[in-house]
């Protein structure tokens, strides 16, 4: 089973998270290791490191989507003819996809929550 301090771990070595924002990381690591063991198909090696590069990345991808909503920082500013901008996005769409090439990697070791019906 996956723990905390593992999938901590594993989010530190793939992205750098600043000194301060490392607790607040740790509780979406809580989570995203729950999530992942609850889907562990029976009899899939546990220790295999797709299960633990997504548990990583649901919990990067769900830190980066509460930290740009609650960022209150400024957006842009402009000073004569310079104007400087920060934009998100790029983070954002980095994170969306670390996460579903994770998600797809480790697929065959975890249960399928998506449904799809369509008419017969």
């Amino acid at each position: 089973m996956l723990g905390c301090d593992e999938v901590f771990l594993k989010v530190s070595e793939i992205w750098d998270i600043e000194e301060e924002d490392r607790e607040k990381i740790k509780s979406f690591c809580q989570s995203a290791a729950a999530q992942m063991n609850e889907r562990i198909k029976p009899g899939a090696d546990t220790s295999d490191i797709r299960i633990l590069t997504a548990a990583a990345a649901v919990a990067l991808h769900d830190y980066f989507c509460v930290k740009n909503v609650s960022d209150s920082d400024f957006d842009s500013f402009k000073a004569g003819d310079v104007t400087v901008s920060k934009s998100s996005e790029n983070t954002s769409k980095a994170v969306s996809e670390l996460k579903r090439n994770a998600l797809t990697a480790a697929a065959p070791l975890l249960d399928d929550t998506e449904f799809l019906f369509k008419t017969i």
